[in-house]
């Protein structure tokens, strides 16, 4: 199981100047729910005054999250999407602690037989959202919308290649998704948001929190 940043944004660490003069680790970041994810920016060739972390949304917008100067200063926001702990731990490093998780989603991982109807739960953990959506991501990593709903009760049902997709609402913090006969094998993705939208870029879902699923099929256990 892979999950994303829950609050789906893409995380730059800058220095007000231009060129190559920092690296930072991971560069990836692939985050499961419930823990907790530290990122390292370190300054390559010699230290700057101020250092900081900006979040970049699905729309190019910048947010300033820290800035920091004095070996120590440490500084911690809570916001929808998680909670963010910077610390500059010395002139040439500066670090961001993250966690936040909105949804869980059973099963984790899914191993499912041709011919078979497997069913996976998304619940939000702490409030309601309005909206909750599944995404579906193939091959590629692109990701296509399944279905959006609002309303205790919607249900929908697409049939395509690769299965056959049920969505139903079941309450304000619960979304099911029933998968007949699949046919690939399948990374699938809860979303919660406040506005109904679309995600363009996974990683880059303005103000959506995300989980995922694998979904597998292999003929090995087609029996």
């Amino acid at each position: 199981m892979r999950s994303l940043l829950h609050s789906a944004g893409l995380f730059l660490c800058v220095l007000g100047f231009e060129g190559t003069f920092v690296e930072q680790s991971p560069r990836y970041l692939a985050v499961r729910p419930g823990t907790t994810e530290v990122i390292r920016c370190r300054l390559k060739d010699k230290a700057y005054p101020w250092m900081s972390w900006y979040l970049q949304d699905a729309n190019g917008q910048m947010e300033n999250l820290f800035a920091m100067r004095t070996t120590g200063d440490m500084d911690k926001v809570v916001r929808e999407g998680g909670t963010y702990e910077a610390l500059r731990v010395d002139d040439m490093e500066l670090t961001l602690r993250f966690e936040g998780t909105f949804v869980e989603q059973s099963p984790r991982y899914l191993a499912v037989r041709p011919g078979t109807t497997e069913v996976i739960r998304c619940r939000l953990k702490e409030k309601a959202y309005p909206w909750m959506s599944w995404y579906l991501q193939d091959a590629n990593g692109q990701l296509e919308n399944l279905f959006v709903m609002g309303t205790m009760g919607d249900k929908y049902k697409v049939v395509r290649e690769g299965g056959t997709y049920e969505a139903l609402r079941v309450d304000d913090m619960e979304l099911a998704l029933r998968i007949e006969n699949p046919s690939v094998s399948q990374i699938i993705y809860c979303t919660c948001s406040m506005a109904q939208r679309q995600i363009v870029v996974a990683w880059q879902g303005r103000n959506s929190q995300l989980d995922s699923t694998w979904l597998w099929w292999s003929p090995e256990i087609a029996g």
